[in-house]
C-alpha cells in the first residue's frame, strides 16, 4: 500500500511470514513411578504446531530528482517512532486474533508425513493472510507515515531489501525439513513399537547422529585420506556416525544389570550400519566450495544413516518370534526376545529423562559450524593464492 512523501523522502515497511519449525510429531514424560522409570503410561504422544513468526524492515529513500532515482537514507526518527507503534499494533492483533481461534486440526501423532506436509503449507498460508488483513485494517486506522507491503516468501522478503534477526533466523530449508519430517514420523513409529512389546522382551531404542561432521582438513598432497580431491595440502576428512542405544525402562531387570550384554548389543548394531553406509563425497574440493557443500554433505550423510538405520539395520538386531529369525540367531541372544527401533535424538533424550534442546540450540550449532568451515575456506584460498597453486583433482 503506497504512502505518503514528506521533503523528498519515502518510507516504507515490508513483513513476511518466516517458518522457523514445522509441525511434527514429539515426546515428552509427564513423570516416572516410584523406580524412577519413565515408560508407557508416563510417556505423552503429542504434535507441536508450528513456530510462525512475523518480520518486519522499515527503510526510507530520498528522491534524487528526474534521471537520479532514489537513494537509501536513515529512517527519519518521526518514522521510526510511527513505525514501532504500528508493528506493535499489528502483532497484538495477531495475538489476541490467535487467542480466540480454536485449532481445527485434524493432525495426529502416527499421521504420514504428507499430512503434516499439507498441515504445514495452509498454516503458513493461513498466517501470511492473516497479516496482511491485520497490517491493511490497522494502517487504515489513522495516516501513516510510510507504505508497507507483505511479502509471500522470505526469499522475496530479502530480495527486496529485508532484513532478519541475525545469521540464527532463518526459515527452515525444505530439503532439511522434509528429512526432519521423515525422521520424526518414523521415530513416532519406533516408540509405538517399543511400548507395544510385553514386558519380558527386551526393548532397545537406538538413534544415530554425527559425532564429526564434513571437516577442512590439513593433510599432505600425497595424503590418501582425504576425499573429494585436494586443494594445496588441503582435504575433506568424511563425517564420522554415532549410535546410541538405549534398554527400555520396563524391560527385564537382568539387562539393565548386565552392561557387557548393553555394549554388545550397540556395537552389533553400529557394525551393521557401518558395514551398510558407505560414504559418497558430494562435492569436488576447490576454491569455488563453499560451506553450504559441507553442510548439505553432512546431512546427506545423516539421513543415509537414519534410514538404513531405521528401515533396515534394526530389523537385523531384533530377534522375535514372528517366523522372521532363524533357530541360530535365536540362540545368538541365549532364547531371549529383543525388539530394536530407531528414534531421532528428541524422542530418545525423553527416554533417557534428559533435557530437551531447543530450536535455538540446534541453529546455533549449524551457524557455528558454517563459520568455522567458512573461516578454514578463506585460509585454504588465501594459502592457494598466494602459492599460486591450482585445484588438483
Amino acid at each position: 500500500m503506497s504512502g505518503p512523501q514528506e521533503h523528498g523522502i519515502r518510507s516504507e515497511l515490508i513483513a513476511t511470514k518466516i517458518l522457523l519449525e514445522t509441525s511434527l510429531p514429539a515426546l515428552s514424560s509427564t513423570g516416572a513411578n516410584d523406580r524412577g522409570e519413565n515408560y508407557g503410561p508416563f510417556l505423552q504422544r503429542r504434535v507441536d504446531q508450528p513456530v510462525i513468526e512475523s518480520r518486519f524492515t522499515l527503510r526510507s529513500f530520498r528522491d534524487e530528482g528526474i534521471g537520479g532515482g532514489e537513494t537509501a537514507v536513515p529512517v527519519p526518527v518521526e518514522v521510526e517512532r510511527a513505525g514501532g507503534e504500528y508493528v506493535s499494533s499489528v502483532e497484538a492483533s495477531i495475538e489476541h486474533l490467535q487467542s480466540t481461534i480454536i485449532d481445527a486440526s485434524m493432525l495426529r501423532w502416527g499421521d504420514t508425513a504428507e499430512t503434516y506436509q499439507e498441515y504445514n503449507r495452509q498454516a503458513h498460508i493461513n498466517q501470511l493472510t492473516l497479516l496482511s488483513n491485520v497490517m491493511h485494517g490497522v494502517y487504515t486506522e489513522s495516516v501513516r507515515p510510510f507504505a508497507y507491503r507483505v511479502h509471500s516468501t522470505v526469499n522475496s522478503f530479502l530480495d527486496d531489501g529485508g532484513n532478519l534477526n541475525g545469521p540464527d533466523d532463518r526459515p527452515m530449508d525444505q530439503m532439511e525439513y522434509e528429512d526432519k519430517l521423515e525422521r520424526a514420523v518414523a521415530s513416532a513409529k519406533g516408540v509405538d513399537e517399543l511400548c507395544s512389546e510385553s514386558a519380558d522382551t527386551i526393548k532397545l531404542a537406538f538413534t544415530t547422529g554425527i559425532n564429526q561432521p564434513t571437516r577442512l582438513a590439513r593433510s599432505p598432497p600425497s595424503s590418501a585420506g582425504g576425499h573429494g580431491g585436494g586443494v594445496n595440502g588441503w582435504n575433506v576428512s568424511i563425517p564420522q556416525a554415532k549410535v546410541s542405544c538405549r534398554v527400555m525402562d520396563d524391560c527385564p531387570e537382568w539387562i539393565h544389570k548386565n552392561k557387557s550384554a548393553q555394549i554388545s548389543y550397540n556395537r552389533a548394531f553400529f557394525s551393521a550400519l557401518d558395514a551398510a553406509v558407505p560414504h559418497e563425497q558430494t562435492f569436488r574440493l576447490g576454491r569455488m566450495t563453499t560451506a553450504e557443500d559441507f553442510m548439505v554433505d553432512t546431512d546427506l550423510y545423516e539421513h543415509g544413516l537414519f534410514k538404513q538405520a531405521a528401515y533396515k539395520t534394526v530389523d537385523e538386531v531384533s530377534f522375535l518370534n514372528d517366523g522372521g529369525n532363524s533357530e541360530e540367531d535365536s540362540e545368538i541372544m541365549d532364547g531371549h526376545l529383543v525388539k530394536a527401533a530407531w528414534v531421532d535424538a528428541s524422542m530418545f533424550d525423553v527416554l533417557s529423562g534428559r533435557p530437551l534442546r531447543d530450536r535455538q540450540w540446534y541453529s546455533r550449532n549449524r551457524s557455528e559450524y558454517k563459520k568455522s568451515i567458512e573461516e578454514g575456506l578463506d585460509v585454504m584460498r588465501r594459502e592457494v593464492e598466494g602459492t599460486g597453486a591450482s585445484d588438483t583433482a
